[in-house]
């Protein structure tokens, strides 16, 4: 357990992103001492780096983010191929995750 409290506002959000595999990538803060923008994503290989930087424009700090992937040129990589009977053939976004719930309580 974290130590977070289960009543904290930030709890839903958090748990979400646990059950996404989810991970925030703005470590550093970006107003005053508090970590306000966030950067969201389960795609650890798509950040490459991400800094702050002070700004006149703002009283938030500047973020930037550089990622892998390029938004000019993107790669459409045609979808892998499994054997019809392997575990990875599955196609879970066909799911009835309500009815299974419901089967599974």
């Amino acid at each position: 357990s974290s130590g977070i409290n289960a009543e904290w506002p930030l709890r839903p959000g958090l748990d979400f992103m646990s059950e996404h595999l989810l991970s925030q990538y703005v470590l550093q803060p970006t107003r005053k001492d508090k970590v306000l923008d966030l950067f969201i994503t389960n795609s650890p290989s798509l950040v490459t780096h991400v800094s702050t930087s002070d700004t006149k424009l703002s009283d938030h700090r500047l973020v930037e983010i550089f990622l892998s992937y390029n938004l000019c040129q993107p790669n459409i990589a045609s979808p892998p191929s499994f054997e019809t009977n392997s575990f990875r053939s599955l196609d879970f976004t066909k799911g009835d995750f309500v009815k299974i719930n419901n089967r599974l309580s």
